[in-house]
């Protein structure tokens, strides 16, 4: 798969992401991980229509802060 058609699809997933849907998503991840048990499917698609922000925060800052904002990332089922 080519970088131009991954961008296509990451495009097409975050399509409707703003700011404020962006920062919700963060919140949900964060409640959703503090839990004992979370919830596997609410965690995976938060990350889904998270992705395009995450990747402009990898590119634009530190992997602290980029953990600190998804702490989901430190999970093996999140890592690609």
């Amino acid at each position: 798969m080519s970088v131009v058609s991954v961008w296509l699809q990451i495009s097409n997933i975050c399509e409707g992401e703003d700011d404020s849907t962006v920062e919700e998503h963060i919140s949900v991840l964060k409640r959703e991980l503090s839990k004992t048990r979370p919830n596997e499917a609410i965690v995976n698609e938060r990350m889904r229509r998270s992705l395009a922000h995450r990747r402009q925060l990898i590119e634009s800052t530190t992997v602290d802060i980029v953990l600190e904002s998804y702490p989901a990332l430190k999970l093996d089922s999140q890592v690609c």
